[in-house]
């Protein structure tokens, strides 16, 4: 049963997850670096967005009719292994999202600010603090992504407004050939938007709204994202494919003095919006080991050692761990857990419902 302090309202879902993609659009161009063409950009984006739109529609439903319970609820209720087994695979997915999101940090500590720091000591007091956030529960993190949601609105106005000097628009042009890629453009780009995935067990939070929040989500993002592709593209033209982090890139190119000849603003930034986010999967992560086992204590703690460990396991042997998370996190995976478990959840309680009658 909910208590006072998890309900959140449905602007503070919708803002928190938004935060969760301001942490991947701060290294990732949108489909740039996979040397996409920004006709094929721009139609992918809609696209996806359009299909997110679709996919989620079952999600909506049970969010407005069973308001209080998320799918992993409803599906232990009929089933406790069967629970158990969809918990796992929604873990899978968060952890993985998580091992990636700390890896991403972790390479822009090191390599803009500290290149001799001990990997063991940053990635650990990283994640203590993380663990210590995803602790004090779902309603602080999503007050906190509120006020740093409106930090990251004026400094990318400030960039707007400082870049338009340097913007160049026959950096932009018509591609005849978008239709070869575009399939492969769309899978993409919703790989890149798997925060929707945590719409399914956030909805237990929201007593109200909850399809506002989510088709808010999906609307607002492809907006945030061709803002920061025209913005970034517009400045740095051919350049923009091959750097590591953009935001930086343009703001210094556009010679913006106080924010681009000064890291430690981007570094605060960052800094707290990978907070954010990595507390959010790890709450969400403690969440479904709860549903996996109810007696389990530490439940935060467990799930940051399991990260830690899985970071630097791949730092030290330097594997790739893009290879296991372009499964992982997947378009196909983000299909399956935000549309095909929602859509049998509603078909089995529909079912339900009528065998009551």
């Amino acid at each position: 049963m909910k208590t006072k302090n998890t309900v959140i309202s449905w602007g503070q879902l919708l803002l928190l997850l938004l935060i969760v993609k301001v942490f991947t659009l701060m290294t990732f161009v949108p489909l740039v670096a996979n040397g996409y063409t920004p006709t094929t950009q721009v139609l992918a984006t809609i696209i996806s967005a359009a299909v997110q739109a679709v996919l989620i529609i079952p999600l909506a439903v049970l969010g407005s009719k069973y308001a209080g319970q998320s799918v992993i609820d409803m599906i232990s209720e009929k089933s406790k292994a069967l629970g158990i087994i969809t918990a796992f695979l929604y873990f899978a997915f968060f952890f993985c999202f998580t091992v990636n999101a700390v890896l991403h940090f972790q390479s822009f500590i090191s390599s803009r600010f500290f290149p001799n720091a001990n990997e063991y000591i940053s990635v650990g007091f990283f994640l203590l603090i993380c663990a210590y956030c995803a602790h004090l529960g779902i309603s602080g993190l999503a007050r906190s992504a509120v006020l740093l949601f409106l930090i990251f609105a004026v400094t990318l106005a400030a960039i707007l407004i400082t870049s338009v000097p340097s913007y160049d628009a026959l950096n932009f042009y018509y591609d005849r050939s978008y239709q070869e890629n575009l399939f492969n453009a769309v899978l993409d780009d919703m790989a890149r938007n798997g925060e929707i995935t945590a719409l399914v067990l956030l909805s237990k939070h929201i007593k109200e709204h909850f399809s506002r929040a989510s088709y808010g989500l999906i609307a607002a993002k492809p907006v945030l994202s061709l803002t920061a592709a025209f913005l970034i593209i517009g400045v740095l033209g051919e350049f923009a494919a091959v750097t590591d982090y953009p935001f930086l890139a343009v703001s210094s190119h556009a010679g913006i003095r106080f924010i681009g000849r000064s890291d430690s603003i981007f570094m605060v930034l960052w800094t707290i919006t990978s907070v954010i986010a990595v507390s959010l999967m790890i709450n969400l992560g403690s969440g479904l080991i709860a549903e996996m086992s109810p007696k389990g204590k530490y439940k935060c703690t467990f799930v940051s050692a399991a990260v830690f460990a899985a970071v630097m396991l791949f730092i030290k042997t330097g594997a790739d761990f893009s290879v296991i998370y372009q499964y992982a996190c997947s378009a196909q995976a983000v299909a399956v857990l935000v549309f095909v478990i929602p859509c049998l959840t509603l078909i089995a309680k529909r079912a339900k419902r009528r065998d009551a009658k």
